[in-house]
């Protein structure tokens, strides 16, 4: 694996893949405030915003992202809507959240 750079990155849209990654990727934008949401349990933040990824609709679905590839692997994320996009977007989000996070 060569060493990623200017060079060696993509832009493309995000595709529905390492969840994981994504997660992570995600809570690193306000980690207090998603840690917040998820009562600081890193298994319960990494599992939901996985899921959120995979999903076709949402506003951290993986459909509103464009990612940043390196040998077709995601290494980064960029997440942005406008306010219209945003409310059309919020209530299968919460509606998702709800069915995961509740037991």
């Amino acid at each position: 694996m060569s060493r990623a750079s200017a060079e060696t990155v993509t832009l493309a849209p995000a595709p529905a893949a390492e969840p994981e990654l994504a997660a992570a990727l995600l809570h690193a934008t306000d980690p207090h405030v998603f840690g917040f949401l998820h009562e600081h349990d890193e298994a319960r933040w990494r599992g939901h915003l996985g899921h959120q990824w995979l999903q076709p609709r949402g506003i951290f679905s993986h459909r509103l992202a464009t990612a940043a590839l390196h040998e077709g692997r995601l290494v980064g994320i960029e997440l942005g809507f406008d306010r219209a996009r945003q409310q059309a977007e919020l209530v299968p989000f919460v509606t998702q959240a709800q069915a995961w996070l509740d037991p």
